[in-house]
């Protein structure tokens, strides 16, 4: 399940309790959370923390020029394993393009929009305030 950044951390605990079946959103969660988007406030990562189960696994694969908050209160308390990401292999990309060509992984919900070269400032200020996950620029002349 892909949340986008939330508006508000309690809001990314109820959306991860709901998908993981708990509606208090504060027992149960995802054995693997990803901060997976570098924004600016660094919300995901600190998001992150409250979305991972006990014993589950954070992976931080987003760039951050500077240092980020993290919720080591809650990294105690659920026993919580935090694991960079950095470089991926060939064999990693090969496995990606095997599940979104099988529908394992829904490629589509993914992309918040698209659009044209000359949107590429409006496209950067989306995903810069949250109000999109993925947006894809279609270089095509129109």
């Amino acid at each position: 399940m892909t949340i986008r950044p939330p508006t508000a951390l309690g809001d990314a605990a109820a959306a991860a309790g709901e998908a993981a079946g708990d509606a208090a959103g504060d027992v149960a969660g995802f054995g693997l959370a990803a901060a997976a988007a570098g924004l600016a406030s660094g919300d995901g990562l600190l998001a992150a923390t409250g979305l991972a189960k006990v014993r589950g696994t954070l992976v931080v694969v987003a760039i951050h020029p500077t240092p980020r908050p993290v919720d080591l209160q809650r990294v105690f308390w659920r026993e919580l394993r935090i694991l960079g990401a950095r470089v991926y292999e060939r064999v990693d990309f090969e496995r990606a393009v095997e599940l979104v060509a099988a529908g394992v992984v829904p490629a589509e919900a993914l992309i918040t929009e698209v659009v044209g070269i000359d949107r590429v400032a409006d496209a950067f200020a989306a995903l810069e305030s949250g109000q999109a996950m993925k947006v894809l620029v279609d270089c095509q002349p129109t």
